[in-house]
């Protein structure tokens, strides 16, 4: 698994040019458009979910809805 990458080393370019500051405001507003497309649509389902199970009194088991998170 490689190690998470930091806000930073991603996005901090220093003196760089006008094009590639561009490029970089680019990528930044498509990450947090999909973070935020992924809040609406699995957060809304989550929440639906965990609203259900709270009115049955059962618990929701995160890995099922998601998967166990082994990525290899």
């Amino acid at each position: 698994m490689s190690e998470p990458v930091s806000f930073e080393s991603r996005y901090y370019l220093g003196d760089a040019s006008l094009l590639k500051r561009w490029w970089r405001d680019l990528r930044i507003i498509g990450s947090s458009a999909r973070f935020l497309w992924l809040w609406f649509t699995l957060g809304g389902r989550l929440r639906e979910q965990l609203r259900a199970a709270e009115r049955e009194g059962r618990v929701v088991q995160l890995e099922d809805m998601f998967g166990a998170g082994d990525k290899k």
